[in-house]
């Protein structure tokens, strides 16, 4: 927890020198001459930072139904000490990217890959790299240890729908062994109760999962297959510039 605070901090400290004069900053009616902006934040048109509600720990809806994950503290701290008005709303993944590119939203945090190109620019920067686990029954053999061993014959594995392994093995002509399902905090309680079958998806993400159900009955594994590189994504250039000067100071867990 310490270390998550000192992150969030350094983050925030480094957004802080970046956008100082940048045109993300609200408007200040005083200013006699303010700064050109793709668009003014205020109390009427805040922010609106759109991510998904089942990425654990990085962003998802806790037991009352409220945004958190290392995503949202970010953001919240963001916005707060630049005093930019803000809104956060989580979504499907569908709706997010959608809104993003709609223009219902401002910015969101996504993995910069292919798929993901329609919806908005990047960051230059990654603010975390996702690795890939497999989670299996202890009583089982680990059968996936790299890339290569989701495309064996019958390799039937359990992959989140929107996920880059998902998407990587549908590219491989793999799709016969994916299983695609949305709500793997479901589907990872079932393995556990079934002891039958295995999941690949985001390492951190199925380590939190089976803290948060107490699940001891499963291993998680780590799968030798590329890394996802988390970064900001915006329609707004000027927006986008301020949040990638956050994204090469310092990586989040």
């Amino acid at each position: 927890m310490h270390m998550h605070k000192t992150i969030l901090l350094q983050l925030a400290l480094a957004v802080i020198l970046a956008l100082n004069s940048s045109p993300l900053m609200a408007q200040n009616d005083d200013a006699a001459t303010p700064q050109p902006r793709h668009r003014q934040y205020t109390k009427d048109h805040p922010l609106v930072y759109e991510d998904v509600w089942d990425l654990w720990p990085y962003s998802f809806l806790n037991d009352n139904g409220e945004p958190e994950g290392y995503n949202i503290d970010l953001i919240r701290l963001m916005m707060d000490r630049l005093n930019i008005p803000y809104v956060i709303k989580l979504k499907s993944a569908e709706e997010t990217f959608n809104d993003l590119k709609s223009g219902k939203s401002d910015l969101t945090l996504g993995l910069a890959v292919g798929y993901h190109d329609e919806y908005g620019l990047y960051g230059k920067n990654a603010v975390t790299l996702f690795t890939q686990s497999v989670v299996t029954p202890k009583s089982k053999p680990v059968q996936i240890k790299t890339f290569r061993d989701l495309g064996k014959p019958g390799m039937q594995v359990i992959v989140n729908s929107n996920s880059m392994c998902y998407h990587l093995m549908l590219d491989y002509g793999w799709g016969d062994n994916a299983i695609p399902r949305k709500d793997i905090r479901e589907v990872i309680q079932q393995l556990s109760a079934r002891e039958e079958g295995q999941i690949v998806w985001n390492t951190l993400t199925l380590k939190w999962l089976m803290h948060r159900y107490l699940i001891d009955n499963l291993q998680l594994t780590p799968v030798n297959m590329p890394h996802g590189e988390y970064k900001f994504i915006s329609n707004d250039q000027h927006l986008l510039g301020g949040a990638e000067a956050v994204a090469g100071q310092v990586v989040l867990p």
